[in-house]
């Protein structure tokens, strides 16, 4: 699988899920100067036009979080394989809720790959800082936000070693390498909501598989 390929995968069980959402539609402002009026700073009310004018509501990733003390950790393995070339890659993700206030909560995630080959790459640690409320996406009903899209049905399904009530949600999408058929299990009883994945791209016949191997709450 190539990187790209991976980053598709784990990125689309992520919106599926709900979790990793990050909110990317500030704009920066900057006050240029008006070449013919002498300097003068732009015009205040048109640049507020440019500011987001959504609603504002939760984060998906501060509700799946905001249940949990402080130092909770949950640990991921990803395991991507395919029938055309042979091992296979793993990597294991590791989050932690480093800090939780009203109005933003800080998760610690370190990621581990090791390569069919042997190689292994060990990432440093990385600090998001998540917070409570931003702006509703233009087009989107605040009902609709943060939910999984696709067939949904509700199941137990068991994560490391315990059993959760979760939504299973299944869909279609597509990578580099052509179609991806994935089914999702979330559940709010998980740390991050995630608790299962299982993705197929028949063209590479290839399956990547995210299991939750361990969970720590204080």
């Amino acid at each position: 699988m190539t990187k790209s390929h991976l980053l598709a995968v784990i990125g689309f069980c992520l919106l599926l899920a709900g979790c990793g959402t990050s909110d990317r539609r500030g704009v920066a402002i900057s006050q240029e100067k008006q070449s013919n009026q002498g300097g003068k700073a732009a015009n205040r009310d048109d640049l507020s036009s440019l500011m987001p004018k959504g609603e504002l509501v939760e984060h998906p990733t501060y509700r799946q979080w905001k249940a949990f003390p402080e130092g909770t950790t949950v640990t991921r393995k990803t395991t991507t394989d395919s029938e055309l070339t042979p091992g296979m890659t793993v990597t294991v993700l590791v989050t932690s809720l480093k800090q939780k206030t009203d109005d933003f909560l800080v998760l610690e995630s370190q990621s581990t790959t090791t390569y069919a080959d042997g190689r292994v790459n060990e990432h440093k640690p990385v600090e998001s800082k998540i917070p409570r409320k931003i702006r509703l996406p233009e087009g989107m009903s605040a009902e609709n936000w943060g939910k999984p899209q696709g067939t949904l049905v509700e199941e137990e399904v068991e994560a490391a070693g315990k059993k959760y009530r979760a939504r299973k949600t299944e869909s279609k999408g597509t990578t580099d390498a052509g179609d991806l058929y994935q089914t999702v299990w979330s559940s709010d009883e998980m740390p991050g909501g995630l608790v299962k994945s299982v993705s197929k791209v028949p063209a590479v016949k290839e399956t990547t598989i995210i299991e939750i191997t361990e969970v720590k709450v204080p």
